[in-house]
């Protein structure tokens, strides 16, 4: 969790405001009228409740509390796919998009563009996540990107660049990227929370790794049974691979996930919405009075997150570019080059994730020395003047590396 509740400084008041807000309103629900009149009506005294309800509290405090673990690794499971399926088409969008008539600028746009649309799918996210459960989002959100990868597959039919630009929309719409997130805050304590929001990020981490090595895989599928038709090619092995991918996370999330309890996921203004006793009505009136929701730290965080993706980003095609254009290499090779990276950069991250949870215990620190091992790391990209081949790739692989280390920490905080 970026937020504890004893750190004293600016950014990390914005999830305790949260917290205090969601703790009141479970107080007060647990309180009500209604409740001690069922007590009293079933001829139990409450002390004879008491000892019950005490010991189901105790037994799992709610800042220790964890949803079902098949259900938060099938919740990874989403947020590595929306990795892969970000960068997967990476080695191939600039052959795909010459091919349909599109230039270095419109196989640029083919990269970006589902990030950019995913922020509209972020709103959308939270909408859905208000109104439905959260196995029925992961599943909409899974049918929306087999959609959009069968479009990709197909679009060499139609022979036209706007069929895959449309391709990559649908599938940036139906990221997901929120959801894993928004389960992780809603069912995970916050003790526990900062542990599994560094999962969260390792596993991103580790489907930007996957995607351009199962890139470089297909590529060499394709090529070595000499598959190349106008539906089925290296362009558009990418496409139909992620189809099936979340073909198979619409089953697995149809049999295996579990929705949390209403009572967790319950927003807070859903909860003040319900009948409750004058005195909590009061009592969260002077919880809204009483605390602020902190602009500053906020825009900090926001920025932090954003700057953390634009670098993922930026270093996921400079990789490939570099490879290919600068150094001569093939798509594999430069795929492969990249997916290396990426791998290293999650193994790091998780063992990165399990000392500083335990070392740093300031959040404003932790946050503050990642961003600034991030602007150290940057030093190791700049031009030396190396002239040996194999000298650049290792000293640019290790800035990326440590980059990619400084940005994922920082997005965890």
């Amino acid at each position: 969790s970026f937020y504890k509740r004893f750190s004293p400084d600016v950014l990390s008041q914005p999830l305790r405001f949260l917290t205090r807000r969601a703790m009141a309103t479970a107080t007060v629900t647990e309180t009500t009228p209604a409740t001690s009149a069922a007590v009293i009506g079933s001829g139990t005294s409450s002390s004879e409740a008491a000892p019950s309800e005490q010991s189901t509290t105790l037994a799992v405090p709610p800042e220790e509390r964890m949803p079902h673990r098949g259900s938060l690794w099938l919740a990874l499971y989403l947020s590595m796919l929306t990795g892969i399926g970000v960068v997967i088409v990476i080695p191939t969008a600039d052959e795909y998009a010459e091919r349909l008539g599109g230039n270095n600028f419109f196989s640029g746009l083919l990269i970006g563009f589902v990030p950019l649309m995913a922020v509209f799918g972020v709103f959308a996210n939270h909408w859905m996540m208000c109104r439905m459960s959260v196995k029925t989002v992961i599943f909409l959100m899974a049918f929306g990107s087999v959609i959009g990868n069968v479009l990709y597959g197909i679009a060499g039919l139609t022979k036209s660049k706007w069929t895959i630009l449309a391709a990559r929309g649908i599938s940036g719409l139906s990221n997901g990227i929120a959801v894993t997130p928004i389960y992780i805050g809603q069912t995970v304590g916050l003790n526990r929370r900062s542990q599994v929001m560094f999962y969260f990020s390792a596993a991103n981490t580790l489907g930007y790794a996957l995607g351009p090595f199962l890139a470089a895989l297909l590529e060499a599928f394709v090529n070595g049974f000499r598959i190349n038709n106008l539906i089925l090619d290296s362009d558009t092995a990418p496409g139909w691979f992620m189809a099936c991918l979340y073909l198979l996370l619409m089953v697995k999330t149809f049999f295996f996930f579990q929705d949390p309890e209403a009572e967790v996921m319950a927003s807070p203004a859903r909860a003040s919405s319900a009948s409750v006793s004058p005195v909590s009505s009061q009592t969260q009136s002077n919880l809204h009075e009483k605390d602020r929701l902190p602009l500053l730290g906020l825009l900090a965080c926001f920025w932090g997150t954003c700057t953390a993706g634009m670098m993922i980003t930026c270093i996921e095609v400079y990789a490939v570019h570099i490879g290919k254009h600068e150094w001569g290499w093939s798509i594999a090779h430069s795929a492969l080059y990249l997916a290396s990276l990426m791998l290293c950069a999650g193994i790091l991250n998780v063992l990165i994730g399990k000392l500083t949870t335990r070392l740093i215990k300031s959040d404003r620190g932790g946050f503050a020395a990642a961003l600034t091992m991030g602007v150290l790391c940057c030093f190791p990209l700049l031009n030396f003047g190396i002239t040996s081949e194999a000298a650049q790739a290792m000293v640019v692989g290790a800035g990326l590396l440590f980059v990619l280390c400084a940005v994922s920490v920082a997005r965890s905080f």
